[in-house]
């Protein structure tokens, strides 16, 4: 039986981002009609049929932020704050605990972390204020080929969980064979300290449909609403957050 409850939608509530990564999907084309602060209050305090938010942290103001956690922490709704390592300061850590963050994930990749040790004085700092503290591993042929060694690492640094992502358009170059080989061997030897995205899920036979649209819902920066985040909008948000019946089985932007 259908539901209207959501599994997780993703928001971005700005796109002005410094950094600049080549793989990164947010237009940045549009930023003078980004929804004002005060629009994202009301949105936030709307929302009421979503297990879990997952909210982008990229160049807003933390105090902004924490406002927007604090509004979904008096529901009952998971919220997972998707954070550039580069943001994380004691400073802003004690705030972000002071708002009732369930768990911050730090985006990990080549990008944002020359080296994987970099991400151990943030995870540190989190762990400090006791948040829950994921790693959004961002997989490239190296780390797949080293992926058991690397997972490990982030583990022992202190961090609570690892997600691994296919990337967005496919860049990996090994073999289903291998990229299986080793994302079945994370999962049987951390269990339920190590997770695979839809997008993995689907590549190495382990799920059968997208469920962009279904289970995941995003409502980018402009207040529109989009099947997932590297989607065009096909709606503005009015109120209600529905999912949406889709037939995709594989995911489109592989």
């Amino acid at each position: 039986m259908k539901t209207d409850i959501l599994e997780v939608l993703s928001v971005h509530t700005t796109n002005k981002c410094s950094v600049g990564c080549p793989f990164c999907y947010l237009d940045k084309s549009n930023l003078s009609e980004e929804k004002p602060h005060e629009w994202w209050i009301e949105f936030f305090k709307s929302i009421d049929n979503v297990k879990q938010i997952a909210l982008a942290w990229n160049d807003q103001d933390i105090k902004e932020i924490s406002e927007y956690i604090k509004l979904v922490n008096l529901k009952d709704i998971i919220i997972n704050l998707t954070s550039n390592p580069k943001n994380i300061s004691e400073y802003n850590a004690k705030i972000l605990s002071a708002s009732g963050i369930t768990m911050v994930s730090l985006s990990v990749d080549r990008f944002k972390c020359q080296n994987i040790n970099d991400v151990k004085e943030k995870i540190e700092i989190l762990k400090l204020e006791n948040i829950l503290t994921g790693i959004n591993l961002l997989l490239d042929n190296d780390i797949v080929l080293n992926l058991e060694a690397v997972v490990q690492r982030l583990l022992n640094m202190g961090a609570d969980i690892v997600y691994a992502l296919h990337p967005k358009p496919n860049t990996l170059d090994v073999t289903l064979e291998t990229l299986s080989s080793q994302l079945m061997s994370c999962s049987f030897l951390f269990a339920n300290r190590f997770a695979v995205d839809e997008s993995s899920k689907l590549r190495i036979g382990k799920s059968l449909t997208c469920k962009r649209g279904n289970e995941l819902l995003s409502v980018n920066s402009c207040g529109e609403i989009c099947l997932c985040s590297f989607d065009k909008p096909y709606k503005l948000y009015t109120g209600k957050i529905v999912p949406v019946e889709t037939i995709t089985n594989q995911c489109p932007f592989l």
